[in-house]
């Protein structure tokens, strides 16, 4: 009797553990195949549809394998992880990794390879960490307000500009709600415009931020970022706009030349308040647009005529030379699946390093150098 007692405790945990197991296995709440032209079915007038599609097609953002997007369904750690670490252009993380990686937590073990280079990857960037003692990932917990300002606070390098949580000071009515150790960052979060309020007047530090949440969130970190993303849209003015027969634009590009695009006849125009058609856009208007491989616009966005001047950027690298009379260095990086050279400008406290380091650079982009805010000697 008791033989078959133990058998019963030894069968119940083992499925208990398969459970778990099967739990992480299917721990994306989306498929990160399901990017890019994607008609998806359940967007149409959601609030957040312009910067859905947006993102989509940069292959930052995705949805489910029906073409589902579920907008307004919580988030995972997972899933955030995968859009972080896609915006900087790793859409193919294994190629990244080392051979042999593993993220280093004790709940990711059971992840597919791929998911657990997704982590280890916006560890490796510095832009997600684990619970307390690094522990503890909790890939498939919803990812809360308070934990998504902490992130792209560090995404732009902020966190050394961040006040001290006694000089923090907020208007939102569940001020006392947040905790002492993200004040800084939503303080920060909200000054710079990244994160807001709600229309009562509440921050709601606790609240599981949504896909569609997250998604805007990571679109708005897209503008202030020069992500290799970044070659699939371009900005412009509109010279003139033609919906007779063949739709198209006459624009004058960023960098100043005149071009002619046809427009896809299916194409996606969002302003601030929306949808809107093509017909409403008018000669002066600033736009950002998305092309398909034949060069013909799919997508348009109405965009302010001041955009965000200053561009942050988030790079690993191997040092090629150093110049310590110049403080600059070279360091090779893969934009596009390319390797590019790019100059790298320092200051005297920065840490130690040598040619053949392998580095990661968050900073400020001045022309073709980046003016580093961090430097960090990788392992």
């Amino acid at each position: 009797m008791r033989k078959k007692r133990v058998l019963s405790l030894i069968l119940f945990f083992a499925f208990i553990f398969s459970l778990s197991i099967v739990s992480l296995a299917a721990a994306f709440s989306g498929d990160p195949d399901v990017s890019g032209n994607v008609k998806l079915s359940d967007i149409d007038g959601h609030w957040a549809e312009g910067e859905i599609v947006r993102m989509m097609l940069k292959g930052v953002a995705f949805g489910y394998s029906d073409s589902t997007f579920h907008p307004d369904s919580p988030i995972t750690r997972l899933d955030t992880a995968t859009m972080l670490v896609r915006l900087l252009g790793y859409d193919d993380p294994l190629n990244a990794v080392p051979p042999g990686f593993t993220p280093g937590f004790d709940d990711t073990y059971a992840l597919p390879a791929e998911q657990q280079a997704y982590v280890y990857m916006a560890g490796r960037l510095g832009m997600m960490e684990g619970d307390e003692g690094g522990k503890t990932f909790r890939p498939v917990d919803s990812l809360t307000r308070k934990e998504a300002a902490v992130i792209v606070v560090r995404a732009l390098g902020m966190e050394g500009d961040i006040k001290p949580s006694e000089e923090a000071e907020f208007d939102f009515d569940d001020a006392e709600d947040i905790p002492g150790w993200a004040k800084g960052y939503i303080d920060k979060a909200v000054e710079t415009g990244l994160l807001n309020g709600y229309t009562d007047n509440t921050f709601r530090p606790d609240k599981a931020i949504t896909r569609a949440e997250m998604t805007v969130l990571i679109s708005r970190l897209d503008d202030y970022m020069a992500v290799p993303s970044d070659s699939k849209e371009l900005t412009a003015e509109i010279l003139a706009v033609s919906t007779e027969g063949t739709k198209a634009l006459n624009l004058r590009l960023a960098n100043g030349r005149m071009q002619h695009f046809k427009v896809s006849e299916d194409v996606n125009v969002f302003s601030e308040s929306g949808r809107v058609s093509l017909g409403s856009l008018v000669s002066g208007y600033s736009i950002s647009f998305v092309t398909d491989e034949k060069g013909k616009i799919m997508f348009i966005r109405v965009i302010k005529q001041q955009e965000t001047e200053e561009k942050y950027v988030r790079v690993i690298g191997n040092i090629n030379d150093v110049d310590r009379n110049e403080n600059k260095f070279t360091i090779s990086v893969y934009e596009n699946g390319e390797r590019k050279a790019v100059v790298v400008k320092y200051t005297e406290t920065e840490p130690e390093f040598k040619q053949g380091d392998q580095v990661l650079v968050v900073g400020k982009v001045d022309g073709e150098t980046i003016e580093a805010l961090e430097i960090e000697i990788l392992e």
